[in-house]
């Protein structure tokens, strides 16, 4: 924006209360910003920020329309450029799907050429169902009227007053403008750091023009597609002004084409009659003595061969099937991660049963919820005594507990159980976030996994020789993709400890110990491997259940294929692969439908939208799932039993049929993910986040609204809003700021950690904010809305940090001084937990070797002592202890701990099993 004299604008202003009044109503309430979608989202590879350049492409509309438009204007230059700017407030609302739309245009030409307070207006107009093009001309003709009546006020002041003053180049409300070179002066918009305008001609009886755009931004290609667009947007108006707006389609029958069956190209042979359990007795019949499974618990390691596994999983099938457990049975589990775990999963199968896992760290009024709402028959765990306290009481009331060591589970038959299953009967059942305030469950069906891994292995050429790392948590689906493929191959599942997980180092060590040669991990463990000198022998590298960053997998291209995945637990799994190169320029899509898939980018009232347009990730296929168990009405929310337009997403692949809600029929169902993206002209898709309230925290999806109804369960809460903030953005040491944070309005004075505390009982602890912003009232705009922008500007304290105690200590103040710095915090209590206020593994390895510089050790501190010692107090009494006895000493203290430990445990399992046996006569 070129330099004006702000003081003479800011006098003009005063004296024109008028204009004033008009335009803080006019743009009164929540205000944003109208673009078409960018290409690149800061700057296009090879244009620099400071690039000036401008390019075009022209417009020409053909006699046919020329004459229409002329038609409608009367020949009238104002009229026609009424007509060609409503046209352009529909195209922004096909292209971005908001119904308030804002705009520029320079003032009209005046006779004398002075230095005018203002000659750029705003204009503001909003589409409403229902809506014909005829009733938003007659709008846009008022706004253009309205706007020029009080054209005399000055946009900078205006900004300012409405709260969003000039930043840089950037004009902070206006990125498209129109105009119309008979009756306006392009001059006029010389302070206005525009990127696309829309500038037409008449001459004679033809009108042309041309887009002018920023190409930092947008590519060719893309600005001659809206051009396109533009022209069948203005010839179907043209031939019936009576229409409602929205219903207006914009696509070709060549680009449906493309976007329904060319990019959605994926049918390959889907195997028939199959169920899961039947894939590992084929292959423990081919491959008996081969290692399925090794897991390591704390310095041991233990194995299963396929034999193995297949024989325990059928003794305890054979037991399941004699306490009932049949197709549609659902049957609870509550295991470590173990082989154990994976006899429970099979046995489950074999005997008929859907499995549901349970995490061990789930709070449990979690836990209730799910074994109440799913009506759990059977619990596997390991006996009553390991359960929370409050499911230990009658033993009469809920499941019946079943221990895995109890001697009655092995009984004395091993041979392969008769496969009862149908492919359409329930796998397992995973527990997502749910909005309202309960957690909700997926019914995944044997053919939904079934067809996933036809895909996977289409994809990906796993054998016998293969080790998969398996380090998800079993009660996410992420399990399903590490564990599955490799047993289904004869090769080898190796199980990752939690311990391991949190050492890079320990991780590094694990994988050349297993020689692992498959990972599927989330985006930030992967960035982690990507700075490790050596991968071993893993040949394939999965990103999944977040947004992957190009600066994540820079070294790993060199070591093996990497891929950015995507796909919901409703969908099973993954729907989409994209295959990672140099060549990617901006973070990695989430790329092609995979084998059998098919995707669809729609708008809200379900229809395709074009090219780099961003609408509704919608999913079809055989991977996608029955619904949510006792939801009927979430279920139908959002699995569409059939939509118009999009017969070719709901044709079935041969083997695919997809359970009807009325238990009578079987059809295809389209996903509505939430989540919102866009094609690429190359038939890949961009992830752009969530059209509704979901987030994703360290690769969990959570619905802020049910943390919410868990705060407002509490007496003195009167109002919570949670939203995902960005916590000391701009330290460049930290790779994931984004933190949950809580927004309470209660009676009484409230603490962090005491809201912590609450939550406690009943979130897992991935969904308890991390930060919480205590007030007497949630602020809102004037349309009655969460305040968002006020919100934000409050400080957050962390749970970890409301109650101060300093460092004293000259090793306190060590740690204190290097986890400030890393965390970029003013000050940390002795009492904070590192994890509480901002810190995760990769910031812990960076405390690590400051420290060890700091003491000057020579060895290493282990990463688990680490984890181990999460505060200042605790951490320094080690490092202490280090300084005295040595590194060396106390490192072999804490080993010969995890030794002493480890035996222990040992002893424990050996008494309690001939306790048991004794019990068992």
């Amino acid at each position: 924006m070129s330099e004006r004299n702000y003081d003479k604008l800011a006098a003009a202003a005063e004296q024109n209360v008028k204009e004033k009044d008009f335009w803080l109503a006019e743009l009164a309430g929540d205000l944003v910003k109208t673009s078409f979608p960018y290409d690149y989202k800061y700057n296009r590879p090879g244009k620099t920020p400071d690039a000036e350049t401008v390019d075009q492409c022209l417009i020409t509309f053909n006699q046919d329309l020329s004459s229409k438009l002329m038609q409608l204007s009367k020949g009238s230059e104002v009229k026609l450029h009424m007509i060609l700017t409503a046209i352009l407030v529909l195209l922004l609302n096909k292209y971005t799907g908001q119904s308030d739309i804002i705009i520029g245009a320079p003032i009209y030409k005046q006779e004398t050429d002075i230095d005018f307070i203002n000659t750029v207006l705003i204009l503001r107009n909003r589409i409403h169902t229902g809506t014909t093009f005829k009733e938003l001309l007659l709008q846009i003709r008022e706004t253009l009227v309205h706007a020029a009546e009080n054209q005399n006020y000055p946009i900078e002041i205006l900004m300012e007053q409405l709260g969003m003053p000039y930043q840089g180049r950037e004009f902070p409300l206006l990125d498209v403008v129109i105009m119309q070179e008979n009756i306006h002066d392009k001059r006029y918009l010389g302070y206005i750091d525009y990127n696309m305008l829309f500038a037409y001609k008449k001459t004679g009886e033809s009108i042309e023009g041309a887009v002018e755009y920023n190409p930092r931004l947008y590519e060719k290609t893309t600005i001659e597609r809206l051009i396109d667009h533009n022209h069948r947007l203005l010839s179907r108006v043209l031939a019936n002004m009576d229409t409602p707006v929205l219903e207006i389609d914009i696509l070709s029958e060549e680009e449906k084409k493309k976007l329904l069956y060319d990019f959605n190209n994926t049918r390959t042979e889907n195997p028939k009659g199959i169920v899961i359990h039947e894939l590992f007795a084929g292959q423990a019949e081919k491959t008996p003595d081969r290692i399925a499974l090794v897991s390591e618990e704390l310095l041991r390691d233990f194995q299963m061969t396929y034999k193995e596994l297949n024989n325990k999983s059928n003794l305890l099938a054979g037991f399941l099937r004699n306490k009932g457990v049949k197709p549609g049975i659902i049957a609870a589990m509550m295991l470590e991660k173990s082989l154990e775990m994976m006899v429970g999963i099979l046995g489950i199968l074999k005997a008929g049963g859907a499995y549901l896992p349970i995490d061990l760290a789930y709070p449990p009024t979690r836990i209730e919820y799910m074994l109440k709402e799913s009506g759990t028959r059977i619990l596997l765990t390991y006996g009553r005594n390991t359960l929370p306290g409050s499911l230990t009481g009658d033993p009469t009331i809920g499941p019946e507990i079943v221990d895995i060591f109890s001697p009655a589970v092995n009984g004395s038959r091993a041979d392969n159980v008769t496969a009862v299953n149908r492919p359409q009967d329930p796998a397992y059942i995973i527990y997502t976030s749910g909005s309202t305030g309960k957690p909700k469950g997926v019914i995944v069906e044997h053919r939904n996994v079934i067809a996933y891994l036809q895909a996977f292995f289409h994809e990906f050429a796993i054998t016998a020789e293969d080790t998969a790392l398996q380090q998800a948590s079993y009660a996410f689906d992420a399990f399903v993709e590490e564990v599955y493929p490799v047993l289904f191959s004869g090769g080898k599942a190796a199980i990752c400890p939690k311990y391991v997980l949190m050492d890079t180092r320990v991780l590094h060590r694990f994988i050349l110990k297993h020689d692992i040669t498959f990972i599927s991990v989330s985006p930030l463990l992967l960035n982690e491997i990507n700075q490790l000198p050596d991968t071993g022998r893993i040949r394939v590298f999965i990103s999944g259940g977040d947004e992957l960053k190009k600066e994540y997998v820079t070294h790993l291209l060199a070591k093996g294929k990497v891929y950015n995945t995507y796909g919901p637990t409703e969908t099973t799994v993954c729907a989409t692969y994209h295959r990672c190169s140099p060549g990617d320029n901006a973070n990695p899509p989430i790329g092609k439908p995979i084998a059998n898939y098919r995707v669809a980018v729609l708008d809200p009232n379900h229809r395709l939208v074009p090219i780099g347009v961003p609408g509704e990730l919608c999913i079809a296929g055989p991977g996608v799932t029955r619904g949510y168990l006792n939801q009927p009405e979430l279920t139908a929310e959002r699995f569409l039993e059939g939509t118009r337009g999009l017969a070719p997403l709901m044709n079935k692949v041969p083997g695919e049929n997809v359970y009807y809600r009325s238990h009578k029929s079987y059809m295809s169902y389209i996903y509505q993910s939430g989540d919102k993206a866009r094609w690429l002209p190359n038939g890949s898709i961009e992830f752009l986040g969530r059209i509704d309230q979901q987030v994703k925290v360290r690769g969990f999806r959570i619905e802020p609204g049910e943390i919410e109804n868990c705060l407002l369960k509490h007496e003195d809460i009167n109002a919570a809003l949670v939203l995902l903030k960005e916590i000391n953005k701009e330290n460049k040491e930290t790779t994931d700021q984004r933190h949950l944070c809580a927004y309470i309005a209660s009676k009484k004075e409230l603490t962090a950690p005491g809201l912590k505390e609450y939550l406690s009982t009943y979130l897992p602890d991935y969904m308890i904010p991390s930060y919480y912003v205590l007030l007497e009232r949630i602020p809102l705009t004037p349309n009655g809305k969460p305040d968002i922008k006020t919100l934000e500007s409050y400080k957050p304290i962390s749970a970890a940090q409301a109650e101060y105690i300093a460092p004293t200590t000259e090793t306190e103040i060590i740690i204190s001084d290097t986890w400030k710095e890393l965390l970029q915090l003013e000050r940390i209590s002795i009492h904070d937990n590192f994890f509480d206020i901002g810190g995760n593994s990769l910031l812990l390895l960076k405390v690590t070797n400051k420290l060890r510089e700091a003491f000057k050790f020579k060895g290493d501190i282990p990463f688990m002592v680490m984890f181990q010692y999460t505060t200042i107090s605790a951490l320094s009494g080690y490092l202490n202890q280090a300084k005295v006895e040595s590194l060396e000493t106390a490192n072999k203290k804490y080993s010969d701990q995890a030794e002493t430990l480890n035996k222990g445990k040992d002893r424990m399992k050996k008494i309690i099993r001939q306790a048991k046996e004794a019990a068992h006569g």
